[in-house]
């Protein structure tokens, strides 16, 4: 009898474990479009070298870049938009960090969308 209650506890607190929802679609991110986003040879921030992007559909990608923090502080993640994550046109800002770390102007997706959480994942997770 105490073995079938351990073993039924044992199934029931595995089942709470791990997520059924799975996580997003990641895309690399190149070093150059990091690059772009940062400000390109006048950088407003320093990447540290991490960055992931969601597609946004056909419309282009919603791309997260972790930057250093400033005076010690520590990293901090920024979410972008652009049309395309190999050879970026317009870059556009998306939530209020890439908006503190940046000059980019407002982008088409509102804050705190989906695919910006998404994107924050791919850098994070």
């Amino acid at each position: 009898m105490s073995r079938v209650l351990v073993a039924v506890v044992l199934v029931l607190s595995l089942a709470g474990c791990g997520s059924t929802e799975p996580g997003p679609e990641c895309v690399p991110v190149p070093a150059d479009t990091v690059d772009s986003i940062a400000g390109g040879d006048t950088h407003s921030f320093e990447p540290t070298g991490r960055a992931g992007a969601v597609r946004a559909g056909d419309d282009g990608y919603v791309v997260a870049v972790e930057a250093a923090g400033r005076y010690g502080d520590d990293p901090v993640v920024g979410v972008w938009w652009t049309p395309d994550v190999n050879d970026p046109g317009p870059i556009m800002h998306l939530d209020a960090m890439a908006r503190t770390l940046s000059n980019w102007p407002q982008g088409p997706i509102p804050n705190g969308h989906k695919l910006i959480g998404q994107a924050r994942e791919c850098v994070s997770g």
